[in-house]
């Protein structure tokens, strides 16, 4: 536990270190890793996770009933954010992604790893990689698509952005339908390496 909280706040300390020591080029560095992440690594990521998950009916169940608390808090967080405090639709929008959205990622991983050992990891993976992060980016994604300002006018452009600038999402989905075979062992285990690292 000692660990994940040392190594949030180091990453946290060089973020601010780099920020003020680097200013707009910390920034731009960031964004292009950023890039890189969502539109290089997190596909395969995405793709080897999904396609060797092994569905059975507890684990079906869970996945279930995580999708619809998310939902339901999404649904809470747009009432709220849109009738009663009547903020601005990106506001709104920032409102319901980030009540979905949990950090089972970055905290999440290394402490049921820490907490419930690492034989428990790959089921942690799995909730992050077919809970959270289709959460993000096919709920976010589709958030910020139809509340943001930059997606653009109609329907038609929002619906393009959402896929054009969403390379995770298919990801997920051709995992969904590829056979085993095109996730060997060996791709899956670098996969998880690379999905703890991120």
């Amino acid at each position: 536990m000692a660990a994940v909280v040392v190594a949030i706040v180091g990453a946290t300390a060089a973020g601010i270190g780099a920020e003020r020591r680097w200013g707009a080029r910390a920034r731009a560095a960031t964004g292009r890793l950023l890039d890189v992440m969502l539109y290089a690594v997190l596909p395969l990521v995405t793709f080897f996770l999904v396609a060797r998950l092994e569905l059975t009916a507890g684990v079906g169940a869970g996945l279930v009933f995580a999708y619809v608390v998310a939902l339901v808090v999404g649904a809470l967080a747009w009432v709220a954010g849109e009738h009663v405090l009547r903020l601005p639709r990106p506001s709104t929008g920032s409102l319901v992604v980030t009540s979905m959205q949990g950090n089972t990622g970055y905290l999440g991983v290394p402490l049921v790893a820490t907490l419930l050992g690492t034989d428990e990891l790959g089921a942690a993976v799995a909730y992050d990689t077919v809970v959270s992060s289709p959460l993000m980016y096919a709920g976010g994604f589709a958030i910020g698509a139809a509340l943001g300002s930059r997606a653009g006018d109609t329907a038609r452009q929002r619906a393009r952005a959402y896929v054009v600038r969403n390379p995770v999402l298919l990801g997920l989905l051709a995992a969904l339908v590829a056979p085993d075979a095109l996730a060997p062992d060996a791709a899956v285990d670098v996969a998880r390496v690379v999905a703890i690292a991120l």
